[in-house]
């Protein structure tokens, strides 16, 4: 039988497509390979349980010299800095001891000592119960009952094999052939791996015989986009989905390439149509189930107010009950849904052979089962063609269009956090790999990525703090930079017979009148008679201008006692009820203009005497009626405030919105001030008010009178009811 091992699970997918309806060979991950080689006489342990263990190991050192948290919580979350940095050292067979000797200037010379001390206490344990991981494996052997099966293994190579895996390969007897590319970036790598001194295609016989068989591939040509805001890069995705498309290629020849997994929430969000699967799926963080048991946690175990607030009585009861392993997982499965159970019915099942390992108390043992199901996800069960995956998963990959957003310094390369724990003197003297050099291996990815497409943009923020990554003038491509253009309209074209209504009707006289309403009749006496008397409403639609002003509010009656809990207050009231796509959308855009807002604002909150107040007065046959989002009194004065959110203003034969919300507030409240303070430009402008009533005399007597359509296309552009007239062809 012949194996084929290869990077990752997509390429075994793809393989295995590629060559439907024939007989496979064995197929396998190297991840996967690498681990049936070894035999030992002990237990390789669980992933919890090594978690544990390793927190009962560093109990006796000094945590906070690592600058690691010593709560069972927080350990949780960091100690992979210190378990992933003492595995690379492992895995590249250099000791800890030896690698004092290179630190010359003794910068780590205490840190060095725990880490001995926490790994002879990790080794201790796990010894002691007959268990091991890679960490500590010391007598092993190669598993040649395993390897008797194959006549010939090929491995299909996509990223960098450490010491310890290229040890145990060259102790294989079975015909072994490596396949690698090697370009500039990895060039370093192949050399510690193999004795690569240039760049081409290779084959590695047996772990000794190097063959060039060819060029590499190189890129020729990358599309790409410079945007203002991180969010605009969304419409340029699926921009070039349909461009791609259009051009010829196969969407399932498409991928979206992620650097960051934050850009997926936007993705997710944009996808109207359903044409994206999310090779990631879906992640479990964000299924009631789990957000119900992290709200137990932190709420009844933690004592954290907030999250007392998500749980309902019935809930906190039935969790309150569940003082047993067995009663809490009775509990986690009435609590779920038939797709929650049936995700993690597995690892429930498995977490159980931890819990009778162990005699954990409840809190502990919540926040372990917690720590294992946020690693869980839903297959994307959206069923569009177009692939979106992280980096990662792209390794060996070949697709014919692909996109790259984030394209950023900082994005493209970015490191790991166990990457920082030594810097780069010391590890190139201890003969690890290099910080460039892990730079270097991710920039191979995209290189290999980009070079095997027929077509590949990427798209990056550039703005006065950031800038595409320097790797798009390294890859030695023709760079395409696009011009400014709509990339909505590529999305959503105008029709080309638009639909239109011409209308010459009278309009009644209104009897009440806002400056919302008073404005629509200004601009389009039509979009008015549609709204106001035909009673056509708007699509709904989230509002965030509404949202903004009514957490404002909420905040300010909360009574902050600084400027930072008043913006806490302010961000906490706008997400609240948002699902978690619309809450990066929102601390996109809004959470550094709404903490400027609070910062500047908190002094002026004494002097509040009102907020969202309504009010009504007469003038010449109209009621004339306004909201006025804030009432100050300072000096003797009587101050008036209104927020508003949108990103311009548009004038009305000289008349601005805000000139017409200050006539109303006025003359309503016969205000001594009236400021309109703009949260999207973050200044506030003083509304200069000579006469208001006369002035609001002269616009009630001109008001139009029959139903003639609006000639302000920058409006109509905006406008609900633009398919329902004339104004916008």
């Amino acid at each position: 039988m012949k194996l084929l091992v290869f990077t990752t699970s997509r390429e075994i997918r793809e393989y295995s497509a590629r060559h439907d309806n024939e007989i496979l060979p064995k197929l396998l991950t190297i991840g996967e390979f690498l681990d049936r080689l070894i035999v030992t006489d002990k237990i390789f342990i669980d992933e919890e349980l090594r978690h544990y263990y390793f927190y009962e190991a560093a109990k006796q050192v000094d945590l906070a010299a690592l600058g690691i948290e010593s709560e069972f919580e927080k350990f949780l979350h960091q100690a992979d800095l210190i378990y992933s940095f003492l595995l690379e050292m492992k895995q590249e067979d250099v000791a800890l001891e030896e690698l004092a000797r290179y630190d010359v200037y003794a910068e780590y010379e205490r840190h060095i000592r725990i880490l001995q001390e926490l790994l002879a206490n990790y080794e201790r344990l796990l010894t002691s119960r007959r268990f091991v991981d890679r960490l500590v494996l010391q007598n092993y052997s190669i598993n040649l009952d395993y390897l008797a099966q194959f006549h010939e293994i090929e491995i299909y190579l996509a990223g960098y094999l450490t010491k310890f895996d290229r040890d145990l390969l060259a102790q294989i007897s079975t015909p072994l052939t490596i396949h690698l590319d090697v370009t500039p970036f990895n060039l370093s790598l192949a050399k510690k791996m193999f004795g690569i001194e240039k760049v081409g295609r290779y084959r590695i016989e047996n772990m000794q015989q190097v063959e060039r068989i060819g060029e590499g591939p190189k890129v020729d040509r990358i599309e790409a986009k410079g945007f203002a805001n991180r969010i605009d890069q969304a419409d340029f995705i699926f921009a070039k989905i349909e461009e791609f498309v259009r051009g010829g290629i196969d969407p399932q020849r498409i991928a979206v390439v992620l650097p960051d997994p934050v850009m997926r929430e936007y993705l997710e969000a944009f996808d109207r149509l359903g044409n994206l699967n999310f090779s990631m799926g879906e992640s479990f963080v964000y299924s009631d189930l789990y957000r119900t048991l992290e709200a137990y946690y932190k709420g009844v175990l933690l004592g954290e107010q907030e999250f007392m607030q998500k749980l309902d009585e019935e809930t906190k009861r039935l969790l309150d009950k569940a003082q047993s392993w067995s009663e809490l997982k009775t509990a986690i499965l009435e609590l779920a849904n038939t797709k929650e159970k049936i995700l993690i019915e597995e690892d429930l099942f498995r977490f159980e052979r931890l819990v009778e390992r162990l005699q954990l108390p409840r809190e502990k043992l919540l926040k372990m089962l917690l720590f294992r199901l946020e690693k869980l996800s839903f297959d994307d069960v959206r069923g569009g063609k177009v692939t979106v995956m992280e980096v990662l998963e792209s390794r060996g990959a070949q697709f014919d269009g692909v996109i790259i957003p984030d394209f950023n310094e900082g994005m493209v390369p970015k490191l790991a956090s166990e990457d920082l724990f030594i810097d780069s003197r010391v590890r190139k003297l201890a003969g690890l790999p290099t910080l460039s050099d892990k730079e270097a291996l991710q920039k191979h990815y995209y290189a290999m990525l980009l070079a095997r497409a027929k077509r590949a943009a990427v798209c990056y923020v550039r703005n006065d703090e950031q800038d595409a990554s320097r790797l798009l003038g390294e890859l030695d491509a023709a760079i395409e930079e696009e011009n400014e253009r709509s990339y909505a309209n590529v999305l959503m074209p105008e029709p080309s017979q638009p639909r239109f209504l011409e209308l010459d009707l009278p309009i009644q006289k209104p009897t009440t009148i806002s400056p919302t309403k008073l404005e629509t009749l200004l601009r389009c006496p039509l979009r008015y008679y549609l709204q106001y008397e035909k009673k056509i409403e708007e699509p709904k639609q989230t509002f965030i201008g509404t949202r903004i002003h009514e957490a404002i509010h909420k905040a300010a009656l909360a009574k902050p006692k600084n400027a930072k809990e008043y913006g806490d207050l302010i961000m906490a009231n706008l997400l609240m009820g948002l699902s978690r796509t619309e809450q990066l959308v929102a601390e996109a855009k809004w959470e550094r203009k709404l903490r400027f807002f609070a910062a500047k604002d908190f002094e002026e909150l004494r002097y509040v005497v009102g907020a969202e107040k309504e009010e009504k007065k007469n003038l010449d046959g109209f009621t004339l009626k306004a909201k006025a989002d804030r009432i100050v009194q300072r000096d003797g004065k009587l101050i008036l405030i209104d927020f508003k959110t949108g990103k311009g203003t548009l004038d009305l034969e000289g008349i601005s919105r805000e000139r017409l919300q200050g006539l109303f507030y006025s003359y309503i409240w016969n205000a001594d001030q009236v400021f309109i303070y703009d949260l999207f430009r973050q200044e506030r402008i003083e509304v200069q008010v000579a006469d208001a009533k006369e002035e609001l005399r002269e616009i009630l007597a001109e008001l139009p009178r029959r139903t003639e359509k609006c000639e302000d296309l920058q409006y109509c552009r905006y406008c609900a009811y633009r398919f329902g007239c004339k104004g916008l062809e």
